[in-house]
């Protein structure tokens, strides 16, 4: 069936990765770094196609004996979609995170119609002053970029920094073009010090491009 077929699919991509990674180590050893990049980006990319039917949900209490479709859709009345079907979610759980977090629920679609249907409508949650928020399922070295991202955006005054499809974008301002970040490499080359309006703030830009350079470096 749908499920079985969609397991197999993540269990071969999992061996994938695994070879990847092993590659990975082995060009390390001769400090490839070119390579390694490229071999980074393969795995990241595997990774991300592993995800895209997934979004996550913040916010949502947990209740005992909590029926997580049912909670879902209560979610889906509040953005003002259909609510879910059993067969258009492969797989919903929650995640586990440190005491005292309310744990956010990983929900796999059957469609990717109907995910990103759902992340389209998420801004009524924000609208409607809700204290639930929905993002994608980001790879480790997304999220590791999106931060870095945040940091070079808050240096440089931009105002918007976002994670859409894979791709971490950054705009200066309402009306501008997104710029996508590829890689902690072009916030590199993007981060100059002509723009230093102190002392204190230059120390702070230099502080931050070294924060990126070990981001880069440890993420496997």
């Amino acid at each position: 069936d749908q499920y079985d077929e969609i397991m197999t699919q993540l269990t071969s991509q999992n061996v994938v990765i695994k070879d990847l990674k092993a590659r990975v180590d082995k060009i390390e050893d001769s400090k490839c770094e070119d390579e390694i990049s490229q071999l980074k980006d393969e795995i990241n990319d595997l990774e991300w196609r592993s995800r895209r039917l997934n979004l996550e949900f913040h916010g949502i209490p947990q209740t005992n004996g909590e029926n997580l479709l049912e909670k879902l859709n209560e979610v889906a009345t509040k953005m003002g979609v259909p609510d879910l079907l059993e067969a258009e979610v492969v797989s919903a759980h929650r995640l586990h995170l440190k005491p005292g977090q309310v744990p956010a629920i990983i929900a796999r679609f059957a469609k990717q119609r109907t995910r990103d249907q759902w992340l389209e409508k998420k801004k009524e949650l924000k609208k409607n002053r809700e204290p639930i928020f929905i993002q994608e399922n980001m790879t480790r070295q997304n999220r590791v970029l999106l931060r870095a991202a945040k940091d070079w955006a808050s240096a440089k005054r931009y105002q918007y920094v976002w994670h859409k499809q894979e791709k971490i974008l950054v705009r200066e301002k309402d009306g501008e073009r997104g710029i996508v970040v590829r890689n902690v490499g072009d916030l590199q080359d993007w981060l100059t010090y002509s723009s230093c309006s102190s002392l204190e703030f230059c120390f702070w830009l230099l502080h931050l491009k070294w924060q990126l350079l070990t981001f880069y470096y440890h993420v496997n």
